[in-house]
């Protein structure tokens, strides 16, 4: 199963400046052109009106997900680019070019994973649809991030307007695990250091995280996490961020500090507690029903 990604009102701005006007082509950068993110538990946004100063064609929006691909290759196969066309641009306006293209960690454009020419009437409103195939699989880096680059043509030497509203998915080629469970324990009596990483369509990590000195990485659940059932129990300190996608039904305690970055998209259910200190981002973007 492809992992869907929801296109979203924030602008990829936020991930880091680098990732504004990130392109793989030389196209001209439309007027205002929509820079949002695309993310798998995210919500969509309200309509940006792009200009297209001239008869000419025109960068007139680019997606990019908030997080990275996690794998060294991503799998030959068709994407799908939904784009919702909310005002009409001038007859004759279409989309031209729709490219799959890879960036780096620091927001420098790497290469182009699939393109596809196409001529997909934008004068008329409507969601449209397109299908990108990559015809082999293509080599990057696990911290890379694809992005998508969608090329609309302007049929007036005055230049037109198009509104998009960027509530739609984005399907790629990356095939989530099949991986349900992992009913049990990470037990350290001394330290925990890496990352316990939830990477695809997990559902449920069902236990305890426990380590009776330090858990020093990264628990994160960046694709289709679902549930973190369980405690999060560190007697010295936790150091590192905790990313579950949809619910951790469970405690974040330390006798001595959480530190690191607590970024919960949908719903914590329990108790984040810390005898001496908590320190970093506490993100609860939906609902935190707990201590």
């Amino acid at each position: 199963m492809a992992q869907q990604w929801q296109q979203t009102g924030a602008q990829s701005s936020t991930i880091g400046l680098g990732f504004q006007g990130v392109k793989c082509d030389t196209t001209t950068l439309a007027t205002n052109p929509l820079e949002k993110t695309c993310e798998l538990a995210g919500s969509g946004g309200s309509e940006v009106v792009v200009t297209l100063p001239a008869k000419a064609n025109y960068t007139a929006a680019i997606f990019v997900p908030d997080e990275a691909v996690g794998v060294t290759s991503i799998p030959a196969g068709t994407w799908n680019v939904l784009l919702n066309v909310t005002s009409a641009a001038s007859g004759g306006s279409a989309i031209e070019e729709v490219h799959i293209c890879r960036v780096n960690s620091s927001g420098v454009s790497q290469a182009t994973i699939a393109s596809a020419t196409v001529d997909i009437d934008v004068s008329v409103t409507g969601v449209k649809s397109i299908d990108v195939t990559q015809g082999s699989p293509h080599a990057c880096s696990a911290t890379d991030r694809f992005y998508i680059q969608v090329v609309v043509s302007s049929n007036s030497h005055g230049g037109t307007t198009i509104g998009i509203t960027p509530n739609q998915i984005i399907t790629d080629t990356i095939t989530a695990i099949t991986t349900h469970d992992l009913a049990g324990h990470i037990i350290g009596q001394s330290t925990f250091t890496g990352d316990a990483v939830i990477d695809h369509a997990v559902l449920v990590l069902e236990g305890d995280i426990v380590g009776a000195s330090t858990f020093t990485g990264n628990l994160g659940a960046p694709i289709t996490k679902h549930i973190l059932a369980g405690d999060i129990v560190g007697q010295g300190a936790f150091a590192g961020e905790v990313k579950p996608r949809r619910k951790l039904a469970g405690s974040i305690i330390s006798q001595a500090a959480v530190v690191g970055a607590l970024v919960l998209t949908q719903a914590v259910v329990g108790a984040v507690s810390g005898q001496s200190t908590f320190t970093g981002d506490l993100k609860g973007n939906r609902q935190l029903a707990g201590t």
